[in-house]
């Protein structure tokens, strides 16, 4: 499964990579609306391979959203749903080893490893924790090299990243997929604090490895752009509001004094495409967060 916006290149690559998953049923393709014509393009694929469906939206419902719809158009009667980000890439493992770690353990929501681009392949996402009164989401052992060994078939995590995760029919139904309003990023945080809080457990599985060229459709050049930092800003404080009572105490300590220091920092010291823009994007994210924006901005 996944949801494609402009990103017509990475897409390809992706599902170059999963045709060559033979557990693989089918590969859905939902188009969000690309104003660069990319569903003209995709719709090629399914010549190659019978298994890749392309679907459409007439406009850009965002990420959570899209996902949901695709869901809706499955044809083949799915047990365990892989939600891939387009900028993501199959590197190697077995599926049907991780499925099966995951019925052994009961995990519903479980990620591969994600590592970075290759050639060295750092790590990505190896496990996580995920603080939502806080706002808090964490990487475990981000950029480190060589990813860790597997010494099991796989490990429970609080968090697992959206950009290659496989859920559950069952885990899926029970939570109704994502929520649509946050439109972009910090769907995933939201969907595992929502499986533990029913009682899922969430795993990794070291029998499965992607690597993921990260925020492959909101980035400009090399960096991240502005659409990027204004939802990453906004939705972290709307999740914020919703797990906190005291909510200016919460926010001056953990966004003002913090997270949005540390963003611009981060920023301006590892992108050369940050730019006032960017700047302002965080700035306006965490305004109509504080006045409980959702959807996609103004």
């Amino acid at each position: 499964m996944i949801v494609n916006y402009n990103s017509l290149d990475d897409v390809l690559r992706c599902v170059k990579s999963l045709r060559t998953v033979a557990e693989v049923r089918e590969i859905f393709v939902l188009d969000n609306a690309s104003p660069g014509g990319d569903a003209k393009h995709l719709s090629c694929i399914s010549e190659i391979d019978r298994r890749v469906r392309v679907g459409t939206t007439d406009r850009n419902i965002g990420f959570g959203a899209g996902v949901n719809q695709a869901v809706t158009s499955l044809t083949s009667n799915w047990t365990h749903l892989w939600i891939l980000n387009p900028d993501s890439i199959f590197v190697e493992g077995s599926l049907s080893r991780t499925l099966e770690w995951m019925a052994g353990c009961s995990v519903s929501i479980c990620s591969p490893l994600v590592l970075g681009p290759g050639p060295d392949y750092r790590v990505w996402f190896v496990g996580g924790e995920i603080d939502l009164k806080r706002g808090v989401c964490t990487h475990e052992g981000f950029g480190d090299y060589p990813p860790p060994a597997a010494h099991t078939d796989g490990w429970t995590t609080n968090f697992v990243s959206g950009a290659a995760c496989i859920v559950t029919r069952s885990a899926w139904m029970a939570l109704n997929g994502f929520r649509d309003d946050l439109f972009l990023y910090w769907e995933d945080a939201d969907l595992s604090y929502r499986a533990r809080e029913l009682g899922m457990n969430l795993g990794v599985s070291s029998a499965l490895s992607v690597s993921h060229e990260e925020n492959g459709s909101s980035r400009v050049g090399s960096g991240k752009s502005p659409v990027f930092y204004y939802y990453v800003s906004r939705n972290r404080v709307l999740l914020i509001r919703e797990h906190n009572r005291r909510l200016g105490l919460i926010l001056w300590r953990s966004y003002a004094s913090s997270y949005f220091v540390r963003l611009v920092a981060s920023a301006l010291l590892k992108q050369s495409a940050f730019t006032p823009n960017c700047l302002q994007a965080v700035a306006k994210g965490a305004v109509d967060g504080l006045r409980g924006r959702y959807g996609p901005r103004s």
